[in-house]
């Protein structure tokens, strides 16, 4: 496998480090079979270092644009190489514009180093020049290795395809650095006059708008008014350099504050330090970061990029918004105090760090995309996608719980750059799971993708009845027939099948699916019956369970749900109606009644969650107004990720919503339904619990009934359910992998 690497400068310290520590770890021959070679577009001493390094490097900076282009564009076509791969705008610009005079076929992948949109600010010629060109060039690029996930967030949002987005967080060289000098010794080199006693927080960054360190010196001013004990030592330089010496001189901080310029030896600052401070508007996972980890230095960051999710505020870091100077000072003020929890911070970042960020594990990432890179441009015009079609984008948690739960199931017979999902909101399916999604109602699409689909997904859910309407059953029938007449395999996955009354309808969907699916996997018993009254034989049937069980069973602790609803630790009952034509009045009022009972017999606060959002928030605020006890609403929209959790911390569950009652069988909770269709019914009675009530028989002593009986139920005999479920839906995507296998 051959990697060309065109480094365009202009990129300064975390990228630059990323860049040669990634080089010299592949062309020191730890990854077998690699050719590593390095291009370098930039004046001053890179190619040098990289060099020195042993990585085989070539330096074409000249200087004049047009020449330095066409040498690239050389060295491409000469090097046979299998990828092209760029760090920085000038290499992205200068890349794109030689691929377009050379008929080399390797594929083009960039890092994405940071936010683009800020790599010039501050210089309004050059935003409107370089950073609009490479704005443009990144469009053209096979696949982009962001170093955050809030970089590949960005970039989703931005409309870039999730299926070219491979994200790779940086990676350092764990291993202990012993320093030379004694601290006192270090700090008098950089002529920053330190104390025995005092508490020095260490910044290392470029002097530029993005980094924000007005902030960390407004910051520290507010601490060091309180505490003199306290140093800051800044190193790095950039365009704000004098305008942040104004400010510290104005801030009264002589004396305290040092601005110790580029220092080469980075790992000696580390060292010396106490803390490490962040204080950026935007980042990915730092370099600055990781090297703070690698000595064991405690950490304060800006909630940015990848560090609100890899911090744990008080554990191994500590967290702040950005540009609040005074929380900043706060901070520091408490670790200055504590000299014991800035080392306890310290040890638990490295050894949480040290795992999950090695360089080595950065460098096989980066091999292993390669290698799936170069087969997906080999295999492209090749028959190989999944599409997943389904009632997804519509911000119900169950079914984008389903469409999560199919997603990780597939994993394994294709990578996410294979699939597609047919979303109401693509927008946010692509955000939100990192996935390819067109319109439902966007059939051009729809026509073109099938033609290269080698497997079509319908479901979960139930999809085939005509209880809400006969539009949306001829709109997921013809996307089945669709599917099978351009060339793919077709699977009902996980799905719900009735009630079909229309006598048109019957006959429609026994002969769609009879003649177009390869294989029904039903959720329950009456989707079997009802498959078998319309006459369906033709496909393989197998009885599997609702997909979103395997979603459950990744559940995370309820506790933090609960403390960002503003919950105490307590008994909680969840309440999930929903609106039904001719009957919302009374469920209402035997529901509000019913809980009220639970509250006053059993203890049990009532918790009403819409789990359709905005959908259901209504009938969830009319039903606790009138239930007479104290209670709480979920007003704001959860991840399907905090429903399961909040669901999986309750005492029990009441639902007309079918999948709180199926994450609540998952997790072993107690659950009483209200069935105003055939699916709640169903899975209940397929559970060995029928624990439901019609709407006809809906009443107030039939739900208090229903929550005496399922809080009766045996624990022994929820958690034997909840097992034989999971069993049950492995079955889906046993099914869907050996027919795209197959």
């Amino acid at each position: 496998m051959k990697i060309l690497h065109i480094y365009g400068g202009g990129e300064v310290g975390g990228a630059i480090t990323h860049i040669l520590s990634l080089l010299e770890r592949m062309a020191g021959g730890n990854q077998g079979g690699v050719d590593v070679r390095l291009v370098s577009l930039a004046r001053g001493d890179f190619a040098a270092r990289a060099a020195a390094l042993g990585i085989s490097t070539t330096d074409i900076a000249a200087g004049f644009a047009p020449r330095d282009i066409a040498r690239l564009r050389r060295v491409i076509r000469d090097s046979g190489a299998d990828i092209v791969h760029c760090h920085g705008a000038r290499a992205n610009v200068f890349t794109l514009a030689a691929r377009l005079f050379t008929r080399k076929r390797g594929a083009f992948v960039t890092t994405i180093h940071g936010d683009y949109r800020a790599d010039y600010l501050g210089n309004l010629r050059k935003r409107l020049t370089n950073g609009l060109l490479n704005a443009v060039a990144l469009r053209l690029f096979d696949c982009y290795l962001p170093v955050s996930g809030d970089l590949t967030d960005t970039l989703i949002s931005r409309r870039f395809s999730p299926g070219k987005i491979k994200t790779i967080f940086n990676g350092v060289d764990f291993t202990p650095h012993r320093s030379k000098l004694t601290r006192a010794d270090y700090f008098a080199s950089i002529g920053a006059d330190v104390a025995d006693g005092d508490v020095v927080f260490g910044a290392a960054a470029r002097l530029h708008p993005v980094k924000d360190i007005p902030t960390l010196l407004r910051g520290f001013a507010l601490a060091h008014s309180r505490n003199k004990a306290i140093k800051l030592v800044i190193a790095g330089d950039g365009p704000e350099a004098a305008q942040l010496k104004e400010l510290a001189a104005e801030l009264a901080l002589s004396g305290c504050v040092f601005f110790a310029g580029w220092l080469s030896g980075i790992e000696d600052f580390f060292a010396a330090i106490d803390v490490n401070v962040i204080s950026s508007l935007t980042e990915g996972l730092p370099y600055a970061a990781l090297e703070g980890a690698r000595a064991g230095r405690a950490l304060v960051s800006t909630r940015v990029g990848v560090m609100n999710e890899v911090l744990r505020d008080g554990h191994d870091g500590f967290l702040f918004n950005v540009g609040d100077h005074a929380a900043l000072g706060q901070i520091m003020l408490r670790l200055a105090a504590d000299r014991e929890m800035i080392k306890r911070a310290g040890q638990n970042l490295r050894g949480g760090w040290s795992r999950r960020y090695s360089l080595d594990a950065q460098c096989a990432l980066h091999v292993k995309y390669y290698g799936e890179i170069i087969v997906a441009r080999c295999s492209a015009r090749q028959r190989k996608n999944i599409m997943i079609c389904g009632a997804y984008g519509r911000g119900n948690a169950g079914d984008e719980a389903i469409l999560s739960c199919i997603l990780s199931a597939m994993e394994g017979a294709a990578p996410r750059s294979d699939m597609r999902v047919i979303s109401k909101n693509p927008a946010a399916t692509r955000l939100g799971l990192r996935v390819d999604a067109s319109h439902t109602f966007n059939i051009f699409s729809l026509v073109k993708r099938l033609r290269r689909t080698k497997l079509f997904i319908s479901g979960g859910g139930t999809l085939i009845q005509d209880a809400s309407s006969s539009r949306s059953l001829f709109y997921y029938l013809m996307t089945i027939w669709l599917a099978k007449k351009l060339g793919a395999k077709v699977i009902m996955y996980g799905c719900g099948v009735g009630p079909v009354t229309r006598k048109f309808n019957r006959r429609l969907a026994r002969r769609v699916i009879d003649s177009c699916a390869d294989a029904v996997c039903a959720r329950d018993r009456l989707s079997l019956d009802e498959l078998d009254e319309l006459g369906v034989k033709s496909p393989e049937i197998i009885l599997a369970a609702d997909p979103v069980l395997g979603y459950a069973r990744q559940r995370a602790p309820s506790g933090p749900v609960l403390a960002k609803l503003g919950l105490p630790e307590g008994k909680y009952m969840l309440i999930a109606l929903r609106e039904w034509k001719g009957h919302t009045e009374k469920i209402t009022a035997a529901a509000a009644a019913a809980v009220k009972y639970a509250y006053e017999t059993h203890g049990l606060t009532p918790v009403f969650l819409p789990m359709e959002h905005p959908r259901d928030l209504g009938v969830s605020k009319r039903a606790a107004a009138l239930c007479g006890c104290p209670n709480y609403v979920v007003e704001n929209r959860l991840s399907t990720a905090d429903v399961v959790s909040l669901i999986s911390g309750m005492g029990a569950v009441l639902a007309m919503r079918l999948h709180a009652v199926i994450f609540a069988a998952a997790a072993g909770v107690p659950a009483a339904g209200i069935s105003y269709d055939m699916k709640v019914e169903g899975f209940m009675s397929y559970i060995g619990l029928p624990l439901f009530t019609t709407l006809a028989d809906c009443s107030e002593q039939t739900l208090r009934g229903l929550i005496d009986r399922a809080l009766a139920t045996p624990e022994m005999r929820l958690e034997s359910a909840a097992i034989d479920l999971l069993e049950s839906e492995a079955e889906n995507s046993r099914k869907a992998a050996e027919l795209y296998n197959g």
